[in-house]
């Protein structure tokens, strides 16, 4: 450790390093070293793993951390800067730092005594790009301009060099450059205002057009809830069994089985579960809703190998578990074991978690690559995989939005053509329902999708861009139909209030005839409530949920899709 403590400190950083940016410089070393640039205002430590500097720390103000102090010998102050190094690499999310060639900011945190990545407003990680990486050895200039963690390209011109940045003199230079702004890091600026400058922190939604809103409509609500409950009446009305699908169908769908027997509905529940996927499995949340719904609910288990041979179940896809893939043999299974029990007269309603899944929830590229040699066994395989992921259903919101779908619709291009037709093309959407048909007929099982009316995607995309980002497609008018026609004895709190109750109402009331409510014969022990709350609940909801008072949004998160949905259908 002699050796070390001899380690000559080959670059002092001219000037004063403020506190804005909290990005320095990277190093390529083969010998820790530190940097020390002023007794007591800021510590820069460089640190080499594997013959490579690749990690710039800026410590804490000396007096912070005693452990840190530059008075200290130099093999603490290594052995301490290495376990932090350690602790923010792995705990931090940092192991692909060493490929990317930049330096990555972290600042102390004191109040949980570690190092921790500074991120922006929205989670990423601002990294910094050496200028001349083969002069940062001898101490060559460093741009200090936050560079948000993406994959690499190279800059249309060299980044300004860090005292620059400190004296902000780089505005000019910037492509997002006003006069009288100075953007230190994303979100945080100073604006020159009434003669001094003022430090802001900007809100990024505060870039939208000033025209991208639309006026309020006071009967969207209701109408779209109106179109839902007729839409969904009709599906139901017809006999068989019906499997209506607001989206994709997994292990977190609940099929709601109302069996009539002896002239009364009892209502029971039933939903994948997979020995072959064990994170897929969703039992504790079921189980919880199966609980408040007081239903009696069975899991069937597809998890058979059998079921699950590679030359039988979906060839040429990756498995993601229990999604829907219609002639996978799992489903299909999972289909027959339903309607063992079931009687002719049986209602059966298959509800998704999210009710603005998209069917047509495909990659882009993967539907642009296809709709070439495209034939109707392809479609089928294609279009009917709903599945559940993020990305997926923003993709199939990004190809209507590229095939003109939502513009179109909003300038009543063509108000007289079917708007479900922009998705897909005529054909396609043709040959989509063929096999949708042919399916029916090979496996006895009727589909229904109220979410497809033409009238609902009418009302579902008539709605602004920042409507269809913040609030999905159809469930943000759900949301606000419940809460519109919440009464003030009716609240909405996460663990307390009558939201249960309600639920289990709209369940009943969907399910059960008019004139039966078991809800009200429940023991007292079952609910915390007082028995004037619930005598108000169910008279609201006898009376069919009228609209009383119009509550705000802050409550809508606290709802699921599918139990706005069953309250909505009456």
């Amino acid at each position: 450790m002699s050796a070390q403590e001899k380690v000559p400190l080959k670059a002092t950083l001219p000037g004063a390093i403020l506190p804005v940016g909290d990005l320095l410089i990277q190093g390529h070393c083969g010998t820790p070293e530190i940097l020390v640039s002023g007794p007591a205002v800021y510590q820069l430590a460089l640190i080499a793993q594997d013959n490579s500097g690749w990690l710039c720390i800026l410590g804490p103000p000396s007096a912070g951390d005693p452990l840190l102090d530059p008075t200290l010998p130099m093999h603490e102050r290594i052995a301490r800067l290495h376990h932090l190094t350690s602790r923010s690499h792995h705990a931090r999310g940092l192991a692909q730092l060493p490929d990317l060639g930049v330096a990555v900011a972290l600042r102390w945190d004191a109040r949980r005594r570690e190092l921790s990545v500074r991120r922006d407003a929205f989670g990423r990680v601002p990294l910094v790009h050496s200028k001349h990486p083969e002069q940062v050895a001898e101490g060559g200039l460093v741009s200090t301009r936050p560079v948000l963690l993406a994959p690499f390209s190279a800059p249309l011109r060299p980044p300004d060099a860090w005292h620059y940045f400190s004296r902000a003199q780089d505005a000019p230079l910037r492509d997002d450059f006003w006069p009288g702004v100075q953007r230190f890091f994303p979100g945080e600026e100073r604006r020159f205002v009434a003669g001094t400058w003022e430090t802001t922190h900007r809100l990024w939604s505060r870039n939208r057009h000033p025209r991208s809103g639309r006026p309020h409509d006071d009967h969207a609500d209701e109408r779209f809830a109106q179109l839902l409950a007729h839409a969904t009446r009709a599906a139901i009305r017809e006999p068989g069994p019906v499997f209506t699908l607001s989206g994709g169908l997994d292990s977190t769908s609940l099929v709601a089985l109302a069996r009539e027997q002896k002239g009364h509905r009892n209502l029971a529940t039933a939903s994948m579960v997979s020995s072959r996927h064990p994170g897929f499995d969703e039992r504790p949340t079921i189980e919880t809703l199966v609980h408040r719904w007081r239903t009696s609910h069975r899991f069937v288990d597809i998890g058979a190998p059998e079921l699950w041979s590679p030359q039988r179940a979906n060839p040429g896809v990756e498995d993601w578990g229990p999604v829907v893939v219609w002639e996978a043999p799992y489903m299909r299974y999972f289909f027959a074991t339903l309607r063992k029990g079931m009687a002719p007269d049986t209602c059966t309603l298959v509800f998704g978690f999210g009710a603005d899944q998209l069917l047509f929830a495909n990659e882009l590229h993967y539907l642009e690559q296809i709709a070439a040699h495209a034939t109707p066994e392809l479609l089928r395989s294609l279009l009917l995989q709903a599945a559940t992921r993020r990305r997926w259903r923003r993709a199939a919101r990004v190809l209507a939005a590229r095939t003109g779908l939502l513009t179109r619709w909003r300038a009543r291009f063509r108000p007289d053509s079917d708007p479900r037709q922009g998705l897909l093309e005529g054909w396609k959407w043709e040959a989509s329902m063929r096999a949708f048909e042919r399916y029916r007929r090979d496996q006895g099982v009727r589909l229904a999708f109220p979410f497809l009316q033409r009238e609902l995607w009418e009302t579902m995309l008539a709605s602004s861009p920042g409507e269809l980002r913040h609030g999905g497609l159809p469930k943000a008018h759900l949301r606000k139909i419940l809460h519109h026609r919440a009464p003030d004895a009716l609240t909405f709190a996460p663990k307390g209030g009558l939201f249960d109750e309600v639920v289990a109402c709209g369940l009943h009331r969907l399910f059960a005839p008019s004139s039966a409510c078991s809800l009200s014969q429940q023991p007292p022990s079952h609910s915390p409530f007082t028995a004037e709350q619930r005598r108000v609940a169910l008279d609201w909801l006898r009376q069919g949920a009228p609209p009383e008072k119009r509550y705000e949004a802050a409550v809508t998160r606290y709802l699921t899709s599918f139990e706005s949905w069953l309250l909505t259908v009456q």
